[in-house]
């Protein structure tokens, strides 16, 4: 049975090709590596993308991967590996011009310990959100930010597969259009960026189901299905695809050559 998480995704970059292009495994928007951002075998799950120059680095992903704006449902999914101390350290960046909708994210590793989502509506009317959690400093954490408007009307930050901000959405100002620019993982405002790596990027039009309501609650549905008990899963999302049998000589049941069991799609082709 095809996981749910196929419906409504729009991109999705799992960062596994060694090369200057990373390709979108949904459609033909490909995101491209721009300044130092390399590729790193490192990553959370095979391959990964990585900044650690922490300046001019970041991966460009065409504003046709993701049209969203205020009034409408997204889920954002990402692993990141933060290496670096400081305010401001940008991994997420929809960058907006006057009167469009535009989304951040901001990480404080330092004083305030806090992951910052902002928006911008018309007229540069700002919100953000705050979370009561930070990410672990040279470790991936899984960040997750749904815009839930149909259902009910808030915004929500998972980190690590629990709710640590929510909010209700905001519409001052009223955006009247969307951001034309490219999504970037790694900058925002053309002059924050962020010093690490990041990995299985997956953008989707829909609100992923958690059945969570109060912070500190553990998310269920699909993104505890993403998040898949800290291991990750990656596109087309195939853990439990079926296959029952013994592997003789394995004595970690939960990995196999290092990869969890959950990201294993065929056995020596089968």
């Amino acid at each position: 049975m095809a996981s749910t998480l196929l419906t409504g995704i729009s991109a999705y970059y799992p960062c596994d090709d060694n090369s200057s292009t990373q390709p979108d495994s949904v459609g033909s928007n490909d995101a491209t590596l721009v300044g130092n951002m390399v590729y790193t075998a490192s990553g959370k799950i095979n391959g990964g993308v990585d900044g650690a120059n922490g300046s001019g680095d970041y991966l460009s992903i065409p504003s046709a991967a993701f049209n969203v704006d205020e009034t409408t449902d997204y889920t954002i999914s990402l692993w990141l590996y933060p290496t670096l101390t400081t305010s401001r350290n940008s991994p997420f960046n929809m960058s907006a011009g006057s009167n469009v909708y535009g989304i951040a994210c901001n990480i404080d590793l330092g004083t305030n310990d806090t992951v910052v989502w902002a928006g911008q509506e018309a007229g540069n009317t700002y919100w953000s959100i705050t979370t009561t959690a930070h990410l672990t400093q040279d470790a991936w954490n899984h960040l997750v930010v749904i815009q839930d408007v149909d259902d009910t009307g808030k915004t929500y930050i998972f980190i690590n597969g629990v709710l640590r901000g929510v909010a209700t959405i905001s519409t001052a100002g009223g955006a009247s259009g969307l951001s034309t620019s490219d999504i970037e993982i790694g900058r925002s405002h053309a002059s924050y960026y962020y010093r690490g790596s990041a990995d299985e990027v997956g953008l989707w039009t829909k609100a992923l189901t958690h059945s969570t309501t109060t912070l500190g609650d553990t998310a269920t549905g699909e993104v505890a299905e993403l998040y898949n008990s800290g291991d990750g899963l990656s596109y087309p999302f195939s853990a439990g695809s079926g296959w029952t049998g013994k592997i003789n000589g394995v004595t970690n049941p939960s990995k196999v050559n290092g990869q969890a069991v959950a990201n294993i799609t065929t056995i020596n082709g089968q």
